[in-house]
C-alpha cells in the first residue's frame, strides 16, 4: 500500500500496463474527437454558409424575376396603349375624312347622328362647307398632313388632333380635326371640316392587379398630358420618387410618347414572400445549430462510451495482472482519472476494528489534492461529524450508492471543507460500496469525483457504466478466489497431491531461469514403471492407485533436499527434478529410487514392480526443460529397450540414437522430394534352374554431393514413425511400376520385390495408395516388414486378398524371427517366405538353426510357398542350402545391391556355379507322411 500520494506525473512509475495503453489509447481518442469536433464545426459553418447563400440567391432571383416581369408587363401595357391609341385615331380620322369628302347632299343632319350613335368611342361629330374664296384656318396644336390619303387628284387633306384632355370619368378625350379642300370644274373651289371626340379609356388596356402598380403617361414634347393608372386616366400629377423605373414607346403618327412607369421595390406579395424566406432562414439556421449541437453531444457520447469500453478492457487486463487486491484498487482508481476523465477518485476499505475508513489508492487530476485525499480520516462511527457522515461512510452503512443528493450531506461536506480547503469544488461526488457474495458487509469504499457537466449529459448512463465497472470488479474478486482454487486442482495431481506435468515444467523452467553458477549442475529424470499394464490387470484399479501413491509417497523420502521437484507426469511416469553435486549423486539417488518403487510395490500389493529411468543434465544435455524433458525420454527409452529396472543418462549412444533420430525425422521426407532416396537392386536366384527370378529394392540415401547412407543409418527411425513410413511406402510403388516397365522393355520376366512397412500396410490408405499409384501388381511382389505387428489384426487378411486379387505377391520378410512368424503363416497366406540371414549364418554351427532351416523348407512345402534363403554369402552355405532342398536364394553369393544400371549391365554374370553334385536328404519323406495323411 502506498504511504503517499503524487499528482499523475509521479504515478507513472507504478502505473500497470494495461492503464497505461488505455491511456495512449484515450489520447488517440481525444485527438480524434477534436478532428470529429472540428469536422462537425465545420460541417455546420459550411451549411450556414451554403444555406444564407442559397436563400440570398433564391431572393435575389425571384427579386430579379419579379423585376423582369414587372418591365415585361409594362412593355406590354405601354405597347398595348400606344398601339390601341395610334390604331383609334387612324381608324376614326379616316372616317372623318370619308365624311368630308361627301357630296353636300349626302352629308345631312341624319347622317352625322347616325354616325355619332355607331361610334361609342366617337362623341360630338360635327361638319361644315364653304366656298374656296378663303380657307379657314385648322385650329389644332399638332397638325397631321393627310395628303398621302388622296385618291383622286381632286381633293386635299389635312388634319390632326388637338390637345387632349381628361374628363371626370376617367375618359381621355382626344379632339379630332381633318380639313378637305376641293376644285370645282368650274374652278370654284370647296372646303369642308369635319371633327370629333375621341374617347380612350381603361377598355384599351388590361387593368389586372399586375398592373395595379404601373403609370402611363401621355407625354407630348416633355410636358405630361395625361396619366393612366389603376384602370383610369386623370390628369397629370406628380410623380412618386419611388417610381423611377420607366421606359418609353412613341405613338405612332402622332407627336405623343407613352411612358410608363412602375415601383422599383418588391410587390407586397412578393415582399410577403421574401419575409417568409427570411423567417424560413433563421428557422433553418436553428434547425442546423440544433443538428451540429446533438451531433457533437452524440459523438461526445460516443468517444465516452468508447473510453468506458476500453476503460472495462483495462480492468480485465488489470485484473489479470494484479498481484494482489491493493494492486487492483489503485489501478482502478489511476484508470477512473487517467482512462476515464474523472477528477478524483479514490478507495477507502473499512477497518472494523479500529472503526475507520483509511483511503488505501487516490489519484486525481489537481496536483496535492491526491495526497489531500490519501489523508482523510473516514470514519465508520455516524456520531464523527463531520467524517462519519460523508459519503463513504453513508455507502459503507447503506450498502447503496449515494450521492451529493442525499439529504444532510452539504452541511457535512462544509465541515470537511473547512479543515481541508482543498476539498473546495467537490460537489459532484458518488460513492459506491464493493460487495461480494462471500462478505454481509462492504469490503472497500469507491468514490468518484466528475464534473457536472458529464453528469448532467450522461446521468443515469454514467452511473450505469460505473457501476458496471465496480460489478466487474466484484465478480473479479471473487473469480480470483475461485481461479486461485482452480489453478491450484490444474497443477496438482488429484492422485498422489503432486505437481502435474504442466505446473512440472513450470516449475523447472523457474528453477532453471533462477540458477546461480554457485550451484551449476541439475538432473531432470523420468521415471516409468515396468510391465505396470499387468498390475492394473492382475489387481483392481483400487489397488493400482493406492500403489501409485506409496510410491509417490516413498519417492518423497528418496528427495535429499526439500526444494527438489516430483511430480506425476504421467499414468505411471513421474518426473524429478533435483540439485546434484555430481554424476555419483545422480547414481545414489537412482538405486534409493529402485530400492523405493520395489518397497511400495511390496507393501502395497505384495509383489514386485520395477521401474525404469532416464537421466538429462543442466547445463549439458540441455538449457530448457523441454530440451531435457525430451533427452531425458531418450535415456528412459533405452532404459527400457535394455530390459528396465535400470537407468541411463543422456549421452554416449543415447544421445547418437536421438540425434540420428532428430536428423532423419527432419530431413527424409526432404530427401524424398528431391530424389534423394534411391532404391538398389538386389537379385534373387532359383539354383535349380540356374536362373534369376527376381530382384529386391533396398533403399539407399544418396545426398548430392555426398557419400551414400546404408539403411542401417536411417531405416530403423524411418520404421519407428507411420508417416515416413508410409512416404517410403509409395516412392516404393512409384519406383516399383517404373521398374517393372523397364524389366518389361527389355524382355525380363523378373519378379520386382519391395519393402512394405507393417505401419503402411495397416493404415486405411494403404489401399487408396496403391489404386492411385500402382493398381495392377502383376510381377509385383510386396515385402511385409515387421510381421508381428500384422499377425492377429483382423484387418490384415482382407487387405491381403485384395492386394492377391490384383496381381501382386505376398512375401514374410525375415522369417523365423518374433514370435508371431509361425502364427503369420498358419494364419496369413503369404507366396513367399524369406528364411532370416541369421539362421544361414549359424546353420553350419548350431544345430537348433539347422531344425528351423529344415522345418522352414517342410512348412514351405506344405503350405505352397516359395522359401527364399537370405543372406547366402558362401559356397558352403549354398552347397548345404541345396543339401536341405533349399532352391531360392538371395545374398551376397549371388551380388550385392546395385544400381539400377549396373543390374542391368551385370546381371548375365551373376548365377554362381554349383561345383559339386547336390543330394537332397530327410524332408522329403516328412512331406510322404503329410501326403498320406491326407490321401
Amino acid at each position: 500500500m502506498m504511504t503517499s500520494s503524487q499528482g499523475l506525473a509521479d504515478e507513472d512509475s507504478v502505473m500497470p500496463e494495461p492503464l497505461k495503453k488505455l491511456i495512449l489509447m484515450s489520447q488517440r481518442i481525444r485527438k480524434r474527437q477534436r478532428i470529429f469536433i472540428l469536422s462537425i464545426l465545420l460541417v455546420f459553418l459550411s451549411l450556414v454558409g451554403l444555406t444564407i447563400f442559397s436563400i440570398g440567391s433564391w431572393q435575389q432571383h425571384l427579386l430579379d424575376r419579379s423585376r423582369l416581369r414587372t418591365q415585361e408587363a409594362a412593355t406590354r401595357l405601354a405597347e398595348s396603349f400606344s398601339s390601341n391609341l395610334s390604331a383609334m385615331i387612324q381608324m376614326h380620322m379616316r372616317d372623318l375624312q370619308f365624311m368630308t369628302s361627301l357630296p353636300t347632299g349626302e352629308l345631312s343632319p341624319d347622317l352625322l347622328r347616325r354616325f355619332n350613335n355607331m361610334h361609342p368611342w366617337l362623341a360630338g361629330v360635327s361638319c361644315r362647307s364653304g366656298d374656296g374664296s378663303h380657307k379657314p384656318p385648322l385650329a389644332v396644336d399638332y397638325p397631321q398632313d393627310f395628303n398621302r390619303l388622296l385618291s383622286d387628284g381632286v381633293n386635299a387633306w389635312k388634319g390632326g388632333v388637338d390637345r387632349p384632355f381628361v374628363d371626370r370619368k376617367g375618359l381621355l378625350h382626344i379632339p379630332l380635326r381633318i380639313f378637305a379642300f376641293s376644285v370645282q370644274p368650274s374652278g370654284k373651289g370647296f372646303y369642308r371640316t369635319c371633327q370629333a371626340d375621341l374617347f380612350f379609356g381603361n377598355q384599351h388596356a388590361s387593368a389586372s392587379p399586375e398592373h395595379a402598380h404601373m403609370l402611363l403617361l401621355l407625354d407630348g414634347r416633355h410636358h405630361v398630358l395625361a396619366q393612366w393608372m389603376n384602370g383610369h386616366w386623370q390628369q397629370a400629377e406628380d410623380i412618386p420618387a419611388a417610381w423611377t423605373a420607366h421606359l418609353e414607346i412613341p405613338v405612332r403618327d402622332t407627336p405623343w410618347t407613352m411612358q410608363v412607369r412602375w415601383n422599383s421595390q418588391p410587390l407586397p406579395d412578393l415582399q410577403h414572400l421574401l419575409d417568409r424566406l427570411d423567417i424560413w432562414t433563421v428557422l433553418l439556421l436553428a434547425t442546423e445549430s440544433g443538428l451540429a449541437l446533438a451531433a457533437l453531444i452524440w459523438m461526445y457520447r460516443r468517444f465516452v462510451e468508447s473510453r468506458y469500453q476500453r476503460a472495462h478492457q483495462a480492468l480485465h487486463e488489470m485484473v489479470d495482472e494484479a498481484h494482489d487486491i491493493n494492486e487492483m484498487y489503485m489501478g482502478l482508481v489511476q484508470l477512473s482519472v487517467l482512462g476515464t476523465g474523472a477528477l478524483a477518485a479514490y478507495v477507502a476499505v473499512p477497518d472494523e476494528k479500529q472503526g475507520t475508513l483509511p483511503v488505501i489508492a487516490a489519484s486525481a487530476r489537481k496536483p496535492g489534492l491526491a495526497e489531500i485525499l490519501w489523508q482523510l480520516p473516514l470514519s465508520l462511527d455516524p456520531e464523527n461529524l463531520p467524517w462519519g457522515q460523508l459519503l463513504p461512510s453513508l455507502a459503507y452503512r447503506l450498502q447503496c450508492r449515494v450521492s451529493p443528493r442525499t439529504p444532510h450531506i452539504s452541511g457535512m461536506m462544509t465541515k470537511a471543507i473547512a479543515a481541508y480547503p482543498q476539498l473546495r469544488g467537490f460537489r459532484e461526488v458518488i460513492a459506491w460500496p464493493v460487495m461480494t457474495e462471500s462478505a454481509p458487509i462492504p469490503v472497500a469504499i469507491f468514490v468518484l469525483e466528475i464534473t457536472r457537466l458529464t453528469r448532467w449529459l450522461f446521468g443515469r448512463n454514467l452511473i450505469a457504466h460505473w457501476e458496471s465497472l465496480l460489478h466487474d470488479l466484484e465478480r473479479y474478486q471473487e473469480k480470483m478466489q475461485a481461479l486461485r482454487d482452480k489453478e491450484h486442482l490444474l497443477q496438482t495431481d488429484v492422485l498422489t497431491g503432486l505437481p502435474n506435468r504442466s505446473h512440472f515444467t513450470t516449475l523447472v523452467s523457474n528453477s532453471l531461469n533462477t540458477a546461480s553458477e554457485a550451484q551449476p549442475l541439475f538432473g531432470l529424470a523420468l521415471l516409468d514403471m515396468d510391465m505396470f499394464n499387468e498390475v492394473n490387470t492382475s489387481f483392481s484399479s483400487l489397488e493400482a492407485d493406492q500403489c501409485l501413491q506409496e510410491i509417490a509417497c516413498q519417492l518423497q523420502g528418496v528427495l535429499p533436499q526439500s526444494d527438489d521437484i516430483l511430480a506425476r507426469v504421467g499414468g505411471d511416469e513421474f518426473g524429478l527434478f533435483i540439485k546434484l553435486n555430481d554424476t555419483d549423486h545422480a547414481i545414489s539417488i537412482s538405486e534409493g529410487i529402485l530400492k523405493a518403487v520395489q518397497n511400495a510395490a511390496r507393501k502395497v500389493l505384495d509383489s514386485t514392480l520395477s521401474t525404469s529411468i532416464g537421466w538429462a543434465m543442466f547445463p549439458a544435455d540441455g538449457q530448457d526443460v523441454y530440451t531435457l524433458m525430451a533427452q531425458a525420454d531418450e535415456a528412459l527409452a533405452e532404459a527400457k529397450r535394455q530390459g528396465g529396472n535400470a537407468f541411463k543418462f543422456f549421452g554416449g549412444e543415447v544421445a547418437r540414437r536421438a540425434k540420428q533420430r532428430l536428423w532423419v525425422r527432419r530431413d527424409f521426407p526432404g530427401a524424398l522430394q528431391k530424389g534423394d532416396i534411391r532404391f538398389f537392386l538386389q537379385p534373387k536366384a532359383d539354383m535349380l534352374e540356374g536362373c534369376l527370378t527376381g530382384v529386391e529394392m533396398l533403399a539407399r540415401w544418396c545426398p548430392a554431393h555426398a557419400h551414400w547412407i546404408g539403411p542401417g543409418k536411417f531405416m530403423p527411425y524411418v520404421e519407428e514413425n507411420a508417416h515416413l513410413v508410409r512416404l517410403l511406402g509409395r516412392w516404393a510403388l512409384e519406383e516399383a511400376a517404373r521398374l517393372r516397365a523397364r524389366m518389361q522393355s527389355e524382355g525380363l520376366e523378373l519378379q520386382v520385390s519391395l519393402n512394405i512397412g507393417a505401419k503402411h500396410f495397416l493404415d486405411p490408405a494403404f489401399m487408396q495408395d496403391i489404386e492411385q499409384l500402382c493398381p495392377d501388381g502383376n510381377g509385383l511382389t510386396l515385402e511385409i516388414t515387421e510381421t508381428a505387428s500384422v499377425t492377429g489384426r483382423k484387418s490384415a487378411r482382407p487387405v491381403m486378398e485384395w492386394c492377391q486379387i490384383r496381381g501382386f505377391k505376398l512375401s514374410m520378410d525375415d522369417f523365423g524371427t518374433g514370435y508371431s512368424s509361425l502364427l503369420s503363416v498358419a494364419r496369413l497366406r503369404f507366396n513367399e517366405l524369406k528364411l532370416d540371414q541369421s539362421f544361414i549364418r549359424a546353420f553350419r554351427e548350431d544345430i537348433a538353426s539347422f531344425g528351423v532351416a529344415g522345418a522352414s523348407h517342410l512348412l514351405s512345402e506344405l503350405t505352397d510357398c516359395d522359401l527364399v534363403a537370405e543372406g547366402v554369402a558362401t559356397p558352403d552355405e549354398l552347397y548345404l542350402w541345396l543339401k536341405l532342398g533349399g532352391r531360392y536364394i538371395q545374398g551376397y553369393l549371388l551380388s550385392p545391391p546395385l544400381p539400377e544400371n549396373a543390374f542391368f549391365t551385370w546381371r548375365a554374370c551373376l548365377i554362381p556355379p554349383v561345383l559339386r553334385s547336390v543330394r537332397t536328404v530327410g524332408l522329403q519323406d516328412m512331406a510322404s507322411l503329410w501326403q498320406e495323411i491326407h490321401s
